[in-house]
Formats: C-alpha cells, sequence, structure tokens
C-alpha cells in the first residue's frame, strides 16, 4: 500500500529535472503503493588502512562511499480512473529504471502509456525517492535501478524495484496524509498468453529487467560517492513455465532450440492481463531468444517445461478506456 498502517510507511517518488538536482515530492500527488517497510537503507564502506605504527591497537575506521539502497515491492496495475491516458502511478520508477513512455489512442477507444527500454543511454532519468517509516523520513536522491515482474495464476502480479542513490541523512518528522493512487490490481488473468503462434497453459511468468548498476567514486565529495548509474542490461530475461499437453505435436521447444542455432526465425511472446475494464496490460517481447532447452518435470502426472529467454527490447503497455 501507499500507507502502511502496521509500519506507518509511506513512499512518495518523483522524477528529477537534472542529475544532482533532488526533486520535492508531494504526498498528494506522488504516492505510489508498497508493501514493505525498511524501503531506504543507509549503506557505508568503512576503511580501516594499515600504516607503520608500533601500536598493536586497532586504529578508529574511517568513513568511505556512502549511498543509499532502495527497496521497493509493489503490485503491476493500471489507473483505474480513466482520467490519466492510462499512465500509471509506477510512472516514475519506470522512469528511474531505464524505461521511456509514450502515449496515445488505440482504435478500440482506449488511451495507453507504453514503456519501452531506453536505447539511448543520455535519456536516462534520476529520481527522488522519500520514505516515511514510523517518524523518521529517509530521502535518497539521483535513483536508478532495476526491478523484477512475476506473475502467477491465482495471485496478483509482484513488481520488486531495487535502486542505487546518494544519500541524505533522515529527520524526525510527522508521516502526512497522503492522497492514495487510484490504482486497480486485480488476479492474474490469462487473456493471451502466445509464443509465437502457440498459446499454452502456463504457471510463471516472470521478466527480470536486468540493469547493472555501476557505483561512480569521487574524491571532491565528503561521502566518497557521485552516484550510481546504470551500466547495461545484459542480465533482461524471461522465465517461463508451461504445461506440456499431450505430445511435442503442440510445440516442440526442442526443435526450435536447434533452428536457431541454424539461424532461425524468433517467436514474439505477448501477454495480455487484466480485467478488461480498470486494468488491462498488455506485454509483448520481440525476438527473445530462448537460451539452451527447457528444463523439463513431472508433477502430481502433469509435464511442465521451464523456459529461459533473452530479451532484445520488450513493450509494457498500460490500456484505459477512454473517459
Amino acid at each position: 500500500m501507499a500507507f502502511n498502517d502496521a509500519n506507518e510507511v509511506l513512499v512518495l517518488t518523483k522524477i528529477q529535472t537534472a542529475e544532482g538536482t533532488p526533486a520535492t515530492p508531494s504526498e498528494s500527488t506522488d504516492a505510489i503503493w508498497n508493501s514493505n517497510s525498511n524501503v531506504i537503507q543507509p549503506n557505508t564502506n568503512f576503511t580501516d588502512d594499515a600504516f607503520l605504527s608500533t601500536d598493536p591497537t586497532p586504529q578508529p575506521q574511517s568513513q568511505g562511499r556512502r549511498k543509499s539502497d532502495v527497496h521497493i515491492e509493489t503490485k503491476l496495475m493500471a489507473r483505474g480512473d480513466n482520467t490519466s491516458s492510462g499512465q500509471p502511478s509506477l510512472d516514475d520508477l519506470l522512469r528511474m529504471c531505464g524505461m521511456v513512455g509514450s502515449t496515445g489512442t488505440e482504435a478500440t477507444s482506449k488511451d495507453y502509456t507504453s514503456y519501452t527500454p531506453v536505447t539511448d543511454t543520455s535519456l536516462y532519468e534520476f529520481g527522488t525517492i522519500w520514505s516515511y517509516e514510523g517518524g523518521v523520513l529517509y530521502k535518497a536522491s539521483d535513483c536508478q535501478g532495476t526491478f523484477v515482474l512475476t506473475m502467477q495464476p491465482s495471485a496478483t502480479p509482484n513488481l520488486v524495484f531495487d535502486l542505487s542513490g546518494d544519500f541524505i541523512a533522515p529527520t524526525s518528522v510527522a508521516t502526512p496524509t497522503p492522497t492514495y493512487p487510484t490504482d486497480t490490481k486485480v488476479m492474474v488473468e490469462n487473456e493471451g498468453l502466445v509464443i509465437g503462434a502457440y498459446s499454452p497453459t502456463w504457471t510463471n511468468f516472470s521478466i527480470t529487467h536486468g540493469n547493472n548498476i555501476g557505483e561512480l567514486l569521487d574524491g571532491n565529495s565528503d561521502k566518497g560517492f557521485y552516484g550510481g548509474r546504470i551500466e547495461d542490461r545484459r542480465g533482461a530475461r524471461i522465465n517461463l513455465t508451461v504445461r506440456a499437453e499431450n505430445t511435442l505435436a503442440n510445440y516442440d521447444f526442442f526443435d526450435y532450440v536447434e533452428s536457431q542455432g541454424a539461424g532461425g526465425a524468433y517467436d514474439d511472446i505477448s501477454l495480455t492481463h487484466g480485467d478488461g475494464v480498470q486494468s488491462d496490460i498488455v506485454i509483448t517481447c520481440t525476438d527473445p531468444q530462448i537460451l539452451g532447452d527447457p528444463r523439463k518435470s513431472v508433477a502430481n502426472g502433469i509435464r511442465q517445461y521451464e523456459l529461459t529467454y533473452l530479451l532484445r527490447t520488450y513493450t509494457i503497455k498500460f490500456r484505459e478506456e477512454q473517459p
């Protein structure tokens, strides 16, 4: 939730105008849904260099690099108020993870916002995150990171964001009353998982965005830290578990792996999730490359294949009915 009564946690996020310029998020417009406590953790590296001394007593350590680690757990959902062109409240977090959004209207009279990974590194954005935790306000600026999306039947889709940012000393402050986002989450509904032309029954679908965040140390800073930067996205993956119904005649993944090795075509993957009214989200993966043979298993008489795909590019589209 945006405000967790048990832990008194309120999380606000806002994109900065530029690196090095912290934003000031507002509880009335920038609250996001979050289900975990201890969102911002200070992360300090201490150094204790040896030096010439006859004294065997341990010497005081010096503070080295200091930054903030941010961990946010939320849900995949679209905005349910039909007033904001389908833009989700997670817009800021997705942009901090190197996603770029575009808006438009489909012929089905649905407004949408589509997010795809940034291909021009100069377009990476930075954000500020505030976390009110039981009377203490923690802040992190210049945040960038990555995320993992997990979808399973009979559950709501989970999104976990891990980010890195500049350390800002916490302060004592009362938790304000937020304006909750009007997003509506729904249980996973398979309105169309398709691998090429194959529509399997599935039990798990996850996307690892896979950004690597590098530390930039800084001799001009009293914290020894300039910031974290997105280095690359080499870890982008899909993990998918499908039921192997009947025989290989439905879909022969083993033959597919061999055809790829011979320069064959790649099958696109798409998944539509939602109730079709308030929450309608489409995930499309273009030319994902399957990584090796699937891992097969049998449980309760059902044969399953566990598949891993390397992602080149993909789109998460949030679609909404027009007002």
